[in-house]
């Protein structure tokens, strides 16, 4: 946590001394752009000073009056006058450049200033260092002219480099933010510090909650050791008891289950009767006597099984079954299909004499699994006959060769 708070008053210092260098920047630039500004105009004052310094001047071969550039003014022209003559006397203008810097001290500027002075193509400077402006920021040139040909043109232009501190020093925002900025220090190091001590004091109170758990826990270590011991003498005593309790309950389980297979075998035997009779009663509500007088025309199906679709009726061991019609004219249907499969459109079409359809409604197909459910119910008798369901095509009749020893179910 203390890692944290360190990062974090790290990270908030930082922050509050890049916002600081931030305005500052901006603080300077401004006032950067205001001294420049400031700079040109008292480069512009020093040009008119130098010639009120001057002596008056007698051009006795030249009237501007009389030029034929009557676009450019007498004044334009006078002035261009005066700097050819101020170049003919001081080609370097050292004399302008003392005016200048005169004039920027005196206007609280902390800074230096240079002339360049080009006439002809030819740039002379006031200064001996010549590379001085890569360094200086460029003023604004002043162009004097005669004629409409640049090369006769004089250009005036100063560069100046402004001092950096003399430019803090003197901008009164920058001590008020100065000030702000470390009302701001003082206050993050006092809430970080305020953030330490509460820290610090959650920390004590964790370490004391944390004697007061290990107390508790050596305690409840001590209690569950003596509660273990009391309870392994328990568990010893009740071991001696369950298994005194399972050998006598293991004999009376033996004693039930002889008990329970007996009567079982009693309800089993008693079960089996009852489904005989019942079995033999429904066999004889089916069974019809063979007439002598009647002849009979029957069809040989497996296991001794006869059928007469006339008569709708089953001879098996001497026994007639009577079908109804519609049983009869499904069953004959099943024999005389292929492999004894009959889709529904065939079941809904042959035995009812109806027209052949390729799709059923739901209560033609209820009709059919009527039907086929009935069929199923007269031919439990026969355990060698039933009737597969082919889902989504038909219905089979699937009949089973039992051998001659192998009883057949009554």
């Amino acid at each position: 946590m203390i890692v944290i708070i360190k990062n974090k008053l790290f990270l908030q210092l930082l922050s509050s001394i890049l916002i600081f260098f931030y305005l500052e920047g901006c603080l300077f630039l401004n006032q950067r752009k205001i001294k420049t500004l400031k700079s040109f105009s008292i480069f512009s004052n020093s040009v008119q000073t130098e010639r009120r310094l001057s002596t008056q001047i007698t051009i006795g071969y030249y009237n501007p009056d009389l030029s034929p550039n009557k676009e450019i003014t007498r004044k334009e022209k006078e002035e261009w006058l005066w700097q050819n003559y101020f170049i003919r006397k001081d080609p370097n203008r050292t004399h302008l450049d003392s005016i200048f810097n005169a004039e920027l001290t005196k206007e609280g500027i902390l800074g230096k200033g240079v002339i360049y002075c080009t006439y002809r193509n030819k740039e002379t400077c006031s200064s001996p260092d010549t590379l001085f402006k890569k360094n200086a920021i460029p003023l604004e040139p002043i162009v004097f002219r005669i004629n409409e040909k640049e090369e006769n043109n004089i250009i005036l232009q100063a560069y100046v480099q402004i001092s950096f501190w003399g430019i803090l020093f003197q901008t009164t925002e920058v001590y008020f933010l100065f000030f702000i900025w470390i009302l701001l220090i003082i206050g993050i190091i006092y809430k970080n510090k305020k953030a330490k001590e509460k820290d610090l004091a959650i920390k004590i109170k964790f370490k004391r909650l944390n004697e007061l758990r290990i107390q508790e826990e050596q305690k409840l270590q001590k209690e569950t050791l003596r509660h273990n011991h009391l309870e392994k003498m328990y568990k010893k005593q009740e071991f001696k008891m369950k298994k005194e309790l399972a050998l006598l309950e293991r004999q009376r389980k033996k004693e039930q289950k002889q008990y329970l297979l007996a009567q079982k075998e009693q309800e089993d035997q008693k079960r089996t009767k009852e489904l005989k009779n019942k079995m033999g009663q429904n066999h004889k509500n089916k069974v019809v006597q063979i007439s002598q007088t009647t002849k009979i025309t029957w069809t040989q199906l497996p296991n001794g099984l006869l059928f007469n679709r006339e008569q709708a009726v089953f001879l098996y061991k001497k026994e007639i079954f009577k079908l109804s019609p519609s049983m009869a004219d499904i069953f004959t249907c099943f024999l005389e299909a292929e492999q004894n499969l009959l889709t529904y459109s065939q079941i809904y079409s042959k035995p009812f004499k109806r027209k052949e359809k390729e799709i059923l409604s739901a209560s033609e197909r209820a009709t059919i699994n009527t039907s086929i459910t009935r069929l199923r119910k007269f031919l439990v008798p026969f355990p060698f006959i039933h009737i597969s369901t082919h889902k989504g095509i038909g219905y089979q009749l699937v009949i089973t060769e039992i051998e001659e020893d192998t009883p057949i179910s009554e």
